[in-house]
Order: C-alpha cells, then sequence, then structure tokens
C-alpha cells in the first residue's frame, strides 16, 4: 500500500465452495422431492442438447458431399446391332454389359437395361425378342430371366465341344505365327484345358520349318513364353527370305541366245532344194530347180525362174540382171520362190 492511501477494507470470504451454483445446492443442503425432480430433468435435457449437436454435425458432411458436382458418364459408342448370328452372342452381350458397368447412373434399373439391348436387335434375334414380349411383356420380367432366354435361343449349346474340335484341327498354314497365335489363345481360353496340353496343341499345328527350329532348342516352360519364342522365329524366317527375294531379284538377267541362222535344205547330189512349202518366205542362198517342177512350169505355161504365170523367164520381172546376181525377194503375191536356173 502506498503512503498517504487509505486502506482498504477486507474482502469478505464466501462459506460455500466455488464449484457450488445455484443449481448445485440441492446435493449440499436437503431439497424437496419436486427440486430433485426438476435437477433430473435438466441434466436429461442438456444430454439431449449435446446428442444433437453431434447428430447434426454427421449429417452435415454427406450433404456436403451430394452437393458436390458429378463428373459427368463417359460417353461410349454403342455396340453394333445383333442379327441373331450364332457365335456373336457371347461378344454382343459382354460390350452391353460393359456399357451398363461404366454407366450405372444412365442404367439404374433392369428395364432400362433390357430395353437397351433390345434396342440393339434386328432380324431374327429382333423377331424373337417381339414373340417373346407378346406373351409376357420385358417390364416385367428381371434381366436374368431376359439373359437365360436369349443365351438359350442365340448362344450355341454345344458351344464347348465345337471349340475343342477347333481348336484340334487348327494349324498355322501360310499366315503368320502371331495370326495363329491370336485364334489359338482364343479357343484356348474357352477350352479351359491346362498349359502342358495347350503347349502340345500348339506345337503340332505350327509349320514344319517352325517345328524344325524349335526342335533344336530347349522347350519353354510356359505357354506364353512357347508363343513368344515361336513368334520370334517366324518373323526371323520370314525376313530372311525377303532377304533372299531382294538379292535374287537385283541380279542382271542373263543374256537371251543369239538366233540361229536359217539354212537351207540340201538336196542329194549337193544340190540345194527349195522350202518345203513353197508360200513360206525364201531362205538365204541358191536354189536349183529339179528336174520335175522345171518341165512341170514349162507344161503349165509358167515363168521357169518365178514360177508365175503370163510370162516367160526372159521377161520375168523379178529376174535379177547380170549373170551370177543373187536372188530377190519374190514377188508380192506369189508364192512360190524364185530360183536360179544353171545352164
Amino acid at each position: 500500500r502506498r503512503p498517504g492511501t487509505p486502506a482498504q477494507p477486507p474482502t469478505p470470504v464466501s462459506t460455500f465452495p466455488s464449484s457450488l451454483s445455484l443449481f448445485n445446492l440441492p446435493s449440499v443442503f436437503p431439497s424437496s422431492p419436486h427440486e430433485q425432480a426438476l435437477s433430473l430433468l435438466q441434466a436429461e435435457n442438456q444430454h439431449l442438447h449435446t446428442k444433437l449437436n453431434e447428430l447434426s454435425a454427421a449429417a452435415a458432411v454427406p450433404s456436403a458431399v451430394a452437393t458436390a458436382p458429378r463428373s459427368p458418364e463417359p460417353r461410349l459408342p454403342h455396340p453394333k446391332v445383333y442379327d441373331g448370328t450364332l457365335g456373336n452372342c457371347r461378344g454382343f452381350l459382354l460390350q452391353c454389359q460393359n456399357v451398363f458397368a461404366l454407366k450405372p447412373l444412365c442404367y439404374d434399373t433392369e428395364h432400362k437395361k433390357i430395353s437397351y439391348v433390345v434396342g440393339l436387335l434386328q432380324g431374327r434375334a429382333l423377331a424373337w425378342a417381339e414373340a417373346e414380349g407378346s406373351q409376357r411383356p420385358w417390364s416385367t420380367r428381371s434381366l436374368n430371366d431376359f439373359l437365360t432366354l436369349f443365351r438359350a435361343v442365340f448362344d450355341l449349346p454345344d458351344h464347348a465341344g465345337n471349340v475343342a474340335q477347333r481348336l484340334l484341327a487348327l494349324s498355322q498354314g501360310t499366315r503368320s505365327v502371331a495370326d495363329y497365335a491370336v485364334e489359338f489363345r482364343i479357343l484356348a481360353a474357352e477350352t479351359g484345358w491346362d498349359e502342358p496340353a495347350l503347349r502340345g496343341i500348339f506345337i503340332r499345328g505350327l509349320a514344319e520349318r517352325l517345328k524344325d527350329e524349335l526342335a533344336a532348342r530347349d522347350e519353354p516352360s510356359t505357354l506364353d513364353a512357347l508363343v513368344s519364342l515361336a513368334v520370334r522365329l517366324d518373323n526371323c524366317l520370314r525376313e530372311r527370305r525377303r532377304e533372299k527375294h531382294a538379292t535374287s531379284s537385283s541380279r542382271p538377267a542373263p543374256p537371251a541366245p543369239p538366233p540361229q541362222r536359217l539354212r537351207s535344205s540340201t538336196a542329194p547330189g549337193g544340190e540345194r532344194g527349195s522350202s518345203p512349202n513353197p508360200c513360206e518366205p525364201m531362205q538365204l542362198g541358191r536354189a536349183r530347180l529339179t528336174l520335175e517342177e522345171r518341165e512341170s512350169r514349162v507344161r503349165e505355161g509358167r515363168c521357169i525362174y518365178c514360177g508365175a504365170p503370163g510370162h516367160f523367164m526372159s521377161a520375168c520381172p523379178v529376174r535379177p540382171k547380170g549373170p551370177g546376181s543373187p536372188l530377190v525377194p519374190r514377188h508380192a503375191g506369189s508364192c512360190f520362190s524364185p530360183v536360179l536356173i544353171s545352164h
């Protein structure tokens, strides 16, 4: 206390505990039953108020999520229309189920899913849906019932047996191993056979040249490794054949043999006779008339030199001038070959 400051009166000390309040008095001093009931109601009211606040806070989180903008569903191409072709049923239904899985908000009921599938039918498949729906509307049936009836009509009943036969009869042929492996894997997946059996069937269907290549190597332990090895070997062999073909085609072609020179036939006695066919072009060299031909031309009044009628040898227009002159080609229109007459 500062000097000259009047003394403050002492603060009165309460005789009640600091934790007691007006509502806690009944617990210290005796109270009536009415006051005790009022105290219990107040405590229960406080407890309910606390629970209400907790529930309100918990409900606020889902409401925030619900009000958040949803991402739009993906745009998917529609499957190709199905006309009832046997063997395509499974692929068609698989594409439809993929659309249902990726667009659950759009197709949220079984009736919408059935309507979607029926909308993609045509031909005899649509005729079946119309006939079956006329007996009992599709809106009253489940999706499972629709798919069961659909598969019973358009899915092959002996599908497993057909697949096994097709797999055993499958061969590579002239196509590549990659194409052969694609068809093999499709059939193998549907049979459900184990890998050792599938490896043996795959090797049996390969071309002979690839069987020879695989025989010189260790057989892979898995089907995937066997297919990969066969594809690599086939690609190498095909590339090597292309190289050989390119090399052979780039080589120059061998020169053509020179044309042979035609020679006139020689008659017995060293004389050259005329061509066997008198209407063919005259061969090179000189020819002499036989006695029979000379007499025939004189008897028929034909030129002894060219064989044409209407003139004699002295006035022959095709006879060369001067003795020993080479023969000239026969006259146009004449089928006789001119010859040199020796006197």
